[in-house]
């Protein structure tokens, strides 16, 4: 932002883009920018605070109205859910592109946050990427809970999907959506299905839970 805020979701888009281009020097900065945001967090059994500053540190005071850009509670439906999921969808492919153990163990910690999140996440479509980021931690360690939760997500789009095929977006936020939204929300939605068609079709790695 133009007061030098950095938020957990377009680093987690940089990354990842800066994977597709093979910077991988840049994109390891995006993995320590979340590495730090994540060692400063006073009570992530509770909530993630998303915004950093270079000049504040993280990022516990804000307007009240702008609660939902700065942190997401576990315990409300309509918050940014989608944080813990696209971190550690960057972070899994940030391990899988270079080896190095401490981008796993990261993109860990914040599926974990997602996945402990209470069931009142569901009644959001914001917590839409939490099957990305456990999809991709599955290929990356082949183990169950990741399989099990990206299942999860799957059946959660499925249930979500209208008649006609399309979804649309959180009724708190988006009350009467556009035909643009829709189109928007649904080419995103797709994206997320075939990425979990394609996670949950892969036999578990012969190295799982190493």
């Amino acid at each position: 932002t133009s007061a030098g805020e950095q938020e957990i979701f377009p680093t987690a888009q940089a990354g990842m883009s800066l994977l597709v281009a093979g910077e991988l020097d840049a994109a390891r900065r995006a993995g320590i920018w979340m590495e730090r945001l994540w060692s400063l967090q006073p009570e992530v059994d509770r909530r993630l605070f998303a915004v950093y500053s270079a000049d504040l540190g993280l990022i516990t005071e804000y307007p009240e109205q702008q609660k939902a850009l700065y942190v997401t509670e576990k315990s409300e439906p309509w918050q940014h859910h989608f944080n813990g999921g696209i971190a550690a969808a960057f972070l899994a492919h940030l391990y899988l592109a270079t080896g190095e153990g401490n981008w796993l163990a990261l993109a860990r910690s914040y599926q974990d946050f997602s996945m402990t999140t209470d069931e009142c996440q569901f009644q959001s479509m914001q917590t839409c990427k939490s099957g990305w980021g456990s999809g991709l931690l599955y290929v990356a360690t082949g183990e169950e809970k990741y399989r099990a939760w990206a299942a999860r997500m799957a059946d959660w789009f499925v249930g979500n999907q209208l008649d006609d095929g399309h979804w649309e977006d959180t009724k708190f936020w988006n009350p009467e959506p556009t035909l643009s939204d829709n189109i928007h929300v649904t080419a995103e939605f797709v994206m997320h299905v075939a990425h979990l068609i394609s996670f949950l079709a892969l036999p578990a790695p012969a190295d799982a839970g190493r």
